[in-house]
């Protein structure tokens, strides 16, 4: 099961929330892929839209214990982090 949230029905914003279960190893691996995927979209953005009329947008990625295996991830508003 995953969600997609949006704030609106365009999407600008949006959280996606995908309960999972791991071992700590293939958590580890997802960590890894994650980070060098979001590593290589920012170093797009800081090489060639920095100085573009583009809107910042900040991207925040959690991971978490969920309080219970029928329970979907909890929504946090995380907005006003400039």
């Amino acid at each position: 099961m995953s969600k997609l949230y949006g704030s609106n029905k365009d999407k600008v914003e949006f959280r996606i929330v995908k309960p999972m279960k791991l071992s700590d190893e293939l958590r580890k691996k997802m960590y890894h892929d994650l980070f060098e995927v979001i590593s290589r979209f920012a170093e797009l953005s800081e090489k060639y839209f920095v100085h573009s009329e583009y809107p910042v947008f900040n991207l925040v990625t959690c991971d978490y214990q969920a309080k219970s295996e029928t329970m979907s991830a909890d929504i946090t508003n995380v907005t006003g982090f400039d």
